[in-house]
């Protein structure tokens, strides 16, 4: 076989990447057709495949079925077309296919055995973190999905054990758009999944972290819970029997923004006093609890004046549900002579504050809020006593008089 006949590929450098030519000459005949831009597992096929061909004329017939010298040539994009599918399009989709169907049988052999740490970053996310955040914190693992579509695409490839410091700070390095604040929170989120792979004994300790600078979570003092007699002042200021009801019932029953808003009429039982919370940080938070006077003495005249509804949602406007509150609120707050910070969020603190104060039963109020797990955010987060509260609560202090 005469060498000068063989096809071979040249490329040049381009701002993307290698760009590649399939080329044939002999004497002054010269045939070339472009590939463009390929990978090494693509690259590789072709030097492999082009050594079985001789002429432009058989890499023709092999696409056309076709035999003998009569047969004519296409035109050029045709040509390039025949090459591209001949070379590596057919071979590459189905060598994908198998090495797909390869990798999903060597991971259900790894789960079988609880061999997780021979697992990437990305199948441990993927099969094993994955359920365990979406059951526990579902709304916080769809914040996440940004980030962790970054992070397996720069170190999803790496085995646990291989995962360290270096390589984290590298990939932080890359993000250039990033802010300190989207920085830390794609480290919590990974750092959440690693700590994790150390309590089911994928790997035995997690990697230092860099500290991130300009990731401050609060540059403003926390505001203090409202009063009894600033709630009394913030429902009569309140614009309207909707409005006045809602911030009731948040207030009354210790609930986050969202799931005040999210109050449907058939999830009230009038006759055993109770309501149906739709929790919107945990599955946790979803649960039956007492329906609380404050907030049943206003939901109760805002049903009335709704002609008694059996279903839909509790808190319309417009003919659609009422959902963003906070300008509602801080209108109603400026009204109510409030001067300080406030947000809806608030009205959480200031229920968890006003229970601990009348010497309600920690558990009991902890159990109202829904907390996931026994913790020390309601007495760390959730109560701020003033100086009034504080004094009254260490009357029976010795020698308080």
């Amino acid at each position: 076989m005469n060498a000068d006949l063989r096809w071979k590929v040249q490329r040049s450098r381009r701002t993307k990447g290698w760009y590649y030519q399939a080329v044939w000459s002999t004497g002054a005949t010269r045939a070339a057709v472009t590939l463009g831009y390929l990978d090494d597992e693509q690259v590789a096929l072709v030097h492999r495949k082009l050594l079985e061909l001789r002429s432009p004329d058989r890499l023709t017939w092999s696409m056309w079925d076709k035999e003998g010298e009569s047969c004519p040539l296409p035109d050029k994009s045709a040509l390039r077309r025949a090459v591209r599918n001949y070379l590596f399009d057919e071979d590459i989709q189905g060598l994908r296919e198998m090495e797909a169907e390869q990798a999903r049988q060597e991971l259900h052999r790894l789960l079988a055995r609880r061999d997780y740490g021979s697992m990437t970053l990305k199948e441990f996310v993927d099969h094993i973190w994955k359920p365990v955040r979406t059951q526990t914190h579902p709304q916080s693992w769809k914040r996440e999905q940004y980030h962790w579509t970054r992070i397996n695409a720069a170190l999803g490839r790496y085995r646990l054990p291989q995962l360290t410091k270096v390589r984290w700070t590298a990939f932080l390095s890359t993000q250039e758009t990033w802010g300190g604040r989207t920085r830390a929170l794609a480290q919590n989120a990974y750092r959440q999944a690693m700590r994790h792979a150390v309590e089911i004994g994928a790997i035995e300790e997690m990697h230092d972290f860099v500290k991130i600078k300009g990731a401050t979570t609060r540059s403003l003092p926390e505001p203090e819970p409202l009063t009894i007699e600033e709630v009394e002042a913030v429902l009569n200021a309140a614009r309207n029997i909707m409005h006045r009801a809602l911030f009731a019932y948040a207030i009354g029953q210790g609930l986050r923004p969202g799931e005040a808003t999210a109050l449907h009429w058939d999830d009230v039982d009038w006759m055993q006093g109770t309501v149906l919370v739709r929790g919107t940080k945990t599955a946790l938070a979803r649960q039956v609890v007492p329906l609380m006077e404050l907030a049943r003495t206003h939901l109760e005249t805002l049903w009335e004046s709704c002609e008694r509804p059996q279903s839909g949602a509790a808190f319309m406007w417009e003919g659609k549900p009422f959902k963003g509150w906070r300008h509602s609120w801080a209108t109603a707050c400026k009204q109510a002579g409030i001067t300080r910070r406030t947000y809806p969020y608030l009205c959480r603190h200031t229920f968890a504050t006003l229970a601990v104060a009348a010497g309600l039963n920690p558990a009991a109020v902890r159990g109202m809020m829904r907390h996931s797990s026994r913790s020390t955010i309601l007495e760390e987060a959730y109560t701020r006593l003033n100086h009034v509260q504080l004094r009254e609560g260490m009357k029976g202090f010795p020698g308080a008089g």
